[in-house]
């Protein structure tokens, strides 16, 4: 299973801290290390939480299948190599232990994640997170030990989003309005010129072509 869950975290790019019995603890890169337009870390950490969702689903130990819950925050975190008898590099800090009350506190075979996770998470370019506020007993979020009363939400899936069509849309259409003759400004140079009022819009926009094959010219004239 831990196996598995390390392949995850490199497809991911999040980095496996350690395991504690039954914990397996990742962390994603921080902004800094996040090219800009590039994926968020609480965006890869959510996609490794739910790709370990779906392998644990069919997983089965000695004929018995199993149930894990997850969570995660985000924040600044410290790292370091305890020194002791047997040195080990750890995170600390506050959000350390606040994305351990958000797997103590979710339920089995679910993700949980404060607010602070869930905006980066519903704003993320490229990707369409299903996300829903958690309720008990007609009340939003949960207790948190250490936080009080928190407001949290579930991570319940997520489909990848091509925006390829759309921003070739927005150029194509930027790219329209750009080549469109501005009235004005043909008036204004036609005056400079002491030009008639009739206008050629060949000139301006090119010649039409007809059914026939031949090219149509279109002049009109600018009423005072």
């Amino acid at each position: 299973l831990y196996e598995q869950f390390d392949r995850l975290a490199l497809k991911h790019k999040c980095t496996k801290i350690e395991t504690i019995g039954g914990y397996y603890i990742v962390t994603g890169p921080g902004k800094e290390r996040c090219p800009e337009g590039g994926m968020d870390g609480v965006v890869r950490v959510a996609l490794f939480a739910l790709d370990a969702m779906k392998f644990v689903q069919n997983f089965q130990y000695k004929g018995m299948r199993l149930q894990i819950k997850a969570g995660f925050a985000t924040g600044p975190i410290v790292s370091g190599v305890i020194p002791s008898a047997l040195p080990k590099y750890t995170v600390f800090g506050d959000t350390v232990n606040f994305s351990s009350r958000m797997q103590s506190t979710s339920k089995p075979m679910m993700i949980q994640c404060p607010e602070k996770s869930y905006n980066p998470l519903r704003k993320s370019p490229g990707f369409d997170f299903e996300l829903e506020e958690r309720e008990e007993d007609g009340q939003l979020g949960v207790f948190v030990k250490g936080k009080g009363h928190t407001l949290t939400y579930w991570v319940k899936g997520c489909v990848e989003v091509d925006k390829t069509k759309d921003v070739v849309d927005m150029v194509t259409s930027k790219s329209a309005r750009e080549n469109v003759p501005d009235k004005d400004n043909i008036l204004d140079e036609d005056k400079e010129s002491g030009a008639s009022d009739e206008i050629d819009l060949e000139e301006a926009i090119g010649s039409g072509v007809d059914d026939g094959g031949e090219k149509r010219r279109v002049s009109f004239k600018l009423a005072d």
